[in-house]
């Protein structure tokens, strides 16, 4: 549970986030595609990558970012 401020105000809200963390074996294996729809599926909130290898001189976080609409942050 993360708390934050609501309304700029003393009190704090709970909130719910969804975290997964996900080894994508070299840069999403065989099927970036297949690694795609099972990160969609789970709903998460942030993905917390293993092995973002680039592929064919593109950048699987670029990639994965574009298709799932999340930012990416490499630090």
């Amino acid at each position: 549970v993360f708390l934050f401020p609501q309304g700029g105000g003393d009190a704090f809200l709970p909130m719910k986030l969804k975290l997964l963390t996900f080894n994508i074996w070299w840069g999403g294996g065989l099927s970036l595609p297949n690694t795609i729809e099972v990160i969609r599926r789970t709903g998460t909130d942030v993905v917390c990558i293993q092995e973002p290898e680039t592929r064919e001189g593109k950048s699987v976080l670029q990639t994965l970012a574009k298709e799932l609409s999340f930012h990416v942050s490499t630090e």
